[in-house]
């Protein structure tokens, strides 16, 4: 992603260039220089947190009426 809570810091330029010449290339590869490991921990933290507040809740998840989502995968109308 190209998103940061870091004031003055923007990632879209670098993040356009690391696709089209890094990506799925030989050179493609985790480092400090171009990927943030930080953020990755707490993306993956947060993503984490959300999943084990749904498995711990008594209710299933539902879909909103009129959600888009819903209506493709839940059976909505």
């Amino acid at each position: 992603g190209d998103k940061t809570n870091e004031p003055g810091k923007k990632l879209t330029e670098k993040v356009k260039v690391w696709r089209a010449e890094t990506y799925h290339q030989p050179q493609d590869e985790f480092s400090e220089a171009n990927f943030d490991f930080d953020a990755g921990k707490k993306y993956v933290q947060l993503c984490f947190l959300i999943g084990y507040q749904v498995a711990q809740d008594k209710k299933r998840p539902t879909w909103n009426e009129g959600d888009l989502f819903g209506k493709k995968f839940g059976n909505l109308k």
